[in-house]
């Protein structure tokens, strides 16, 4: 496996948008609003969810707003000459804190996928930029010219007819890379030529030194410059937010692991040296699902220092004394309207389970195995017409169809169904009691069932699930 590289993100947001006017007449256009949210703030969870930790955002005009904004999830570097320089000099004056490292960096006007960006520092190649081959071109466009996937012009300033594809302005690079950049920038700048963009500096480097282009493939993007780009961003950004959440359930104690949960929650037991969450968690992003949401509750802390802020959390302080029901609940501020995937924390599961119900066309589903071996400890299910009518562990083992997995998938309209529900039994004076009321969603909502097909997989809930866990041998290289 390569080594992890821990990028540095620059986030370029000092312009005025004079473009965007009157919309950007007192505010920076990174701050408008596309689908409810801000722009700078999805291109910061971006980052956030691939896992990038050192963040620094370049302003300029109405810096203050910025910082209120996005406080201290960022650092941030003042370009006080914002309406006479281009990006080229905002990039210059992120070299003290990002000299000599590996740098990965993004204006803070485009509104794209996260998944792209996850794509492009996975990407084998250390120089490495987005772009969008398959999109129309035109002279606004930033373009490039490529052998391959190898780049040999970056710019506005050659016909639309040699242009191969269009550049999203997202480039990482290695710290050796980054510094030569840098070096080559301190040479334009000590020329004069603050108005510079950094297509030039980039077409020199490639003159002599290689940078591979990732396809952008079908993920949606748009850099906004223009009034109308904010319309087309609204389709944009719903073609994002059709993606599911994903919501893993770690916040219980684990009391029936004791003495292995003593100052942990099991979400963090190690198999083979690698956490059940993290293990989820890579999965998630393999399959392109990278807005999770980490519910904790017991030993939160600990959760918190080892996923940082590649992940959302959403917190149950009576995690002690309540079932997963509340855990839901106390995650609607975030998942409110949006498709959903949960995932119970103890889950150890074949990559191919999630795949599954990633790809079912019904919109509210639940994995089960018709193939386990009950117990009166299994969560049981019944299902009649590839629907489930119940689940429960009071369910008898004849009468059960196979065992619920912890997965399943909701339609934002079932999203708020269960919260609804979940409201009603929080009325009840029992409610500390109730685990998430799927029995009653299924009669509300259609829910699909999906089998394993004996997919391997482990609900971790004993010191013997856990050793049995340790031997589990997992097919690797699920096609993407």
């Amino acid at each position: 496996m390569a080594r992890k590289v821990n990028h540095t993100a620059i986030i370029l947001a000092a312009g005025l948008g004079s473009r965007l006017r009157p919309f950007t007449n007192d505010t920076p256009k990174c701050l408008l609003r596309v689908g409810g949210r801000r722009i700078i703030e999805c291109v910061v969870d971006a980052c956030e969810q691939a896992g990038i930790e050192d963040i620094v955002v370049v302003v300029g005009y109405q810096a203050n707003k910025i910082r209120r904004i996005l406080g201290d999830r960022v650092k941030y570097i003042m370009n006080n000459k914002y309406d006479s320089t281009n990006t080229m000099y905002s990039m210059w004056l992120t070299r003290k804190h990002c000299k000599g490292k590996p740098i990965v960096y993004m204006n803070g006007d485009t509104l794209f996928d996260p998944a792209m960006l996850k794509d492009l520092l996975d990407h084998p190649y250390p120089d490495s930029m987005l772009v969008d081959f398959t999109g129309k071109l035109d002279e606004e466009a930033t373009r490039v010219v490529t052998q391959g996937h190898q780049l040999r012009i970056v710019g506005k300033d050659f016909p639309v007819s040699i242009s191969t594809g269009e550049c999203l302005g997202t480039r990482k690079f290695s710290a050796r890379t980054a510094s030569k950049l840098y070096d080559q920038i301190g040479k334009v700048i000590r020329r004069g030529e603050k108005k510079s963009f950094m297509h030039g500096i980039l077409n020199q480097y490639v003159k002599f030194n290689k940078i591979e282009c990732v396809p952008t493939g079908d993920h949606p993007w748009i850099e906004i410059d223009f009034p109308h780009d904010l319309e087309r961003a609204k389709e944009i950004a719903r073609r994002i937010n059709e993606k599911p959440q994903v919501l893993i359930f770690a916040a219980g104690v684990g009391r029936r692991l004791y003495p292995l949960t003593k100052n942990k929650p099991k979400a963090l037991l190690e198999i083979n040296r690698r956490t059940l969450i993290e293990r989820q968690i890579d999965i998630c992003r393999k399959l392109g699902l990278s807005d999770i949401i980490v519910a904790v509750g017991y030993k939160e802390h600990e959760v918190r220092k080892l996923l940082g802020r590649r992940v959302k959390y959403a917190r149950n302080p009576l995690y002690a004394e309540t079932n997963p029901m509340y855990t839901f609940w106390c995650a609607r501020h975030l998942i409110a309207g949006r498709p959903l995937i949960t995932i119970d924390g103890d889950m150890l599961f074949d990559e191919k389970i999630l795949s599954k119900i990633m790809q079912t066309k019904h919109e509210n589903a639940m994995m089960f195995d018709s193939a386990a071996k009950l117990n009166d400890e299994a969560a049981k299910v019944v299902v009649k017409n590839n629907q489930i009518e119940r689940l429960g562990r009071s369910i008898s083992i004849d009468e059960a169809s196979g065992e619920y997995l912890g997965i399943t998938r909701m339609s934002a309209d079932g999203v708020n169904v269960m919260l609804e529900l979940c409201r009603e039994i929080l009325d009840k004076p029992d409610w500390k009691k109730a685990h998430v009321p799927w029995t009653l969603f299924s009669q509300r909502m259609h829910m699909h069932a999906i089998t394993s097909n004996r997919l391997p997989w482990i609900e971790i809930d004993f010191a013997s699930d856990f050793r049995k866990g340790q031997k589990m041998k997992f097919k690797r290289g699920l096609k993407r």
